[in-house]
């Protein structure tokens, strides 16, 4: 088998890969936005009728036990903002 250059040009990018910069992923966001996505993240993350996670496995192909690690993530992330909240109401932040 010889390998050579191709005999029909092959068409080279002329734009940058990445047309824009890449977002900043060092600078923190607003808990408000976190929360939000967690939110999204427990909605589509739910038990599955085989004890397993259905987002978990319909994307990835995963049998990850429920709660899987994102929802747990999730829950977290919820938690700290309803206490976060708490804390702004009663006047200790």
């Amino acid at each position: 088998m010889v390998v050579g250059a191709p005999e029909i040009p092959l068409p080279m990018w002329i734009r940058p890969a990445m047309p824009h910069p890449a977002p900043r992923t060092d600078q923190p966001r607003p808990l408000a936005v976190v929360i939000e996505v967690a939110m999204q993240i427990m909605k589509a993350h739910t038990l599955g009728s085989y004890g397993c996670c259905a987002a978990c496995h319909m994307w990835w192909g995963r049998l990850a036990p429920y709660p899987c690690v994102q929802v747990e993530w999730a829950a977290r992330v919820v938690s700290r903002g309803m206490t976060e909240r708490f804390l702004t109401a009663v006047g200790e932040r």
